[in-house]
């Protein structure tokens, strides 16, 4: 026998399986007779046991739903100013390109005219 048919992969789902299932049984006999198995099975129920148990509630105020609530349905995030105004040229590429390309030009004209006023006087 291999190790997939020794053992079941659906351990898990054994803890849920209602008896009508056509593989319950077959698991349940195997669960009894392995020890692997039947040891894992025992730590799940115990785990399940633990999570489900009463002491593991936690009391919530009944308003802080509704804050849950209310943060899901107002989750429309705040724009800055900063936000704003990229979104508004970024998808003008070609918009910023002519800004930066005026920019360059008029500092290069800038620079050329205080480089000649410079050297004139001289």
């Amino acid at each position: 026998m291999s190790y997939k048919e020794e053992h079941p992969q659906d351990l898990l789902l054994f803890l849920d399986w209602n008896e009508a299932d056509e593989r319950y049984e077959e698991v349940r006999q195997h669960v009894e007779s392995c020890v692997h198995c039947s040891e894992e099975v025992k730590i799940w129920r115990s785990l399940d046991d633990m999570f489900r148990s009463p002491d593991q509630e936690i009391d919530v105020p009944p308003f802080q739903w509704q804050r849950i609530q209310f943060a899901l349905e107002d989750s429309k995030p705040q724009q800055s100013k900063w936000d704003w105004i990229y979104g508004i040229l970024k998808p003008n590429r070609l918009a910023m390109k002519l800004v930066y390309a005026t920019l360059t030009v008029c500092l290069v004209a800038l620079s050329g005219w205080e480089y000649h006023r410079i050297h004139q006087n001289q």
